[in-house]
């Protein structure tokens, strides 16, 4: 896992305030839509708004995660 630094802190939260951002962007689009009539594709946009956003969380738990070293596993220098 990476140290806490300021710069890695920085990255982490502008890219929180970016995904917050599209997905409001989304939700506004995807309410315009409805509002003209268009409810399916407006549902069609929630939808893969939030798919898309849980698989962002899943892969980055995923990558996150110490690797395991076994015996047959060579060590990085």
């Amino acid at each position: 896992m990476e140290p806490f630094t300021q710069k890695n802190l920085q990255t982490h939260r502008r890219g929180q305030w970016m995904g917050f951002g599209i997905t409001v962007l989304i939700l506004l689009i995807a309410c315009y839509f409805a509002y003209t009539g268009s409810s399916a594709f407006a549902m069609a946009l929630v939808t893969i708004d939030l798919v898309a956003l849980a698989a962002v969380f899943v892969i980055g738990r995923r990558s996150t995660k110490p690797v395991q070293r076994t015996e047959d596993t060579p060590e990085k220098s």
